[in-house]
């Protein structure tokens, strides 16, 4: 059922709440009675959408695909639009699907979701999704896996996208190589070293970066600062996490900072600069797996 909640600890406190049939999404992270993610109101838990609750899976892909078209090994794929007022086909379809409650304790859950492959617009080849989530007090990892279920190659990607409040000052630090500047349709261009004037690397003001933009050659680490709330939350991510997407600010109150194994629009990156893309290949029965940790401290 699409309002069926699994509780990890409190999450009125200090715990987690998911959302399974909302796409596997987690609703609420609290630690020491402030939340980390965005928290979900009656309203957006009662509506069954993911982008309206605190983080959801990114599962085939992430971020966009161009006009919802790609190329695999020389057979075109049309994907259907799945953003309202984007022509792209965007994040996946993990996100827009019911997850099965494979194993469930009070810091432990586990959840499944199976795609067919069917003809249906939504992703060509037939996959399991699993996330993993792991809470202990102050903390949550998150293990996603996708494991590929065609009788051929297919490509694959991997991804998790939190909402941060934006709070009043609130520092977010991150250390990457390169920005990719993207076109007025939202895609990918060329990559190029980070603005100086962003200061990530130093801690830059949240709310006014001004980007929904892909860094490459990140470190996996990145800290938010809430100096206004007395409170830091250090998130890591697997190397298989190579690159991160910072956007904000989404809106007044929110921005998101997205751990992805691949860039934006990952088919015509890689047509263009082979090997930049970071979008995976898996054979049949291949995983792809990796964890993303969260860690607060006061």
């Amino acid at each position: 059922m699409m309002d069926e909640r699994v509780i990890l600890g409190d999450p009125d406190i200090d715990g987690v709440m998911l959302l399974p049939g909302a796409g596997g999404s987690i609703a609420r992270f609290r630690a020491g009675g402030q939340d980390i993610f965005r928290p979900a109101d009656d309203a957006a838990l009662a509506s069954g959408n993911a982008r309206r609750l605190g983080a959801f899976p990114l599962v085939p892909f992430s971020n966009r695909i161009a006009d919802g078209r790609f190329t695999w090994h020389g057979i075109e794929h049309r994907l259907r639009p799945n953003f309202p007022g984007e022509p792209h086909a965007v994040h996946g379809e993990g996100f827009q699907a019911g997850w099965a409650v494979a194993g469930h304790d009070d810091g432990h859950a586990v959840l499944v979701h199976d795609h067919d492959g069917r003809a249906d617009g939504a992703w060509p080849f037939p996959y399991r999704a699993t996330q993993r989530f792991d809470w202990q007090p102050g903390r949550l990892a998150v293990t996603l896996t996708i494991e590929n279920r065609a009788t051929v190659p297919a490509p694959a990607g991997l991804g998790l996208h939190p909402y941060f409040a934006l709070g009043t000052g609130t520092r977010l630090t991150v250390a990457a190589d390169r920005l990719w500047q993207r076109d007025d349709r939202k895609l990918p261009t060329t990559a190029g070293p980070l603005p100086a004037a962003l200061a990530l690397d130093r801690g830059g003001d949240f709310a006014t970066l001004g980007l929904d933009h892909c860094l490459s050659g990140w470190d996996g680490r990145a800290v938010l600062d809430w100096p206004d709330r007395g409170l830091t939350v250090a998130m890591t991510a697997d190397p298989v996490f190579a690159h991160v997407m910072v956007a904000s600010p989404l809106s007044h109150v929110h921005g998101a900072v997205e751990p992805v194994t691949h860039v934006p629009d990952p088919f015509a990156v890689e047509a263009r600069e082979p090997g930049a893309s970071g979008l995976a290949t898996l054979a049949p029965g291949q995983a792809l797996s990796g964890t993303v940790r969260f860690v607060t401290s006061r």
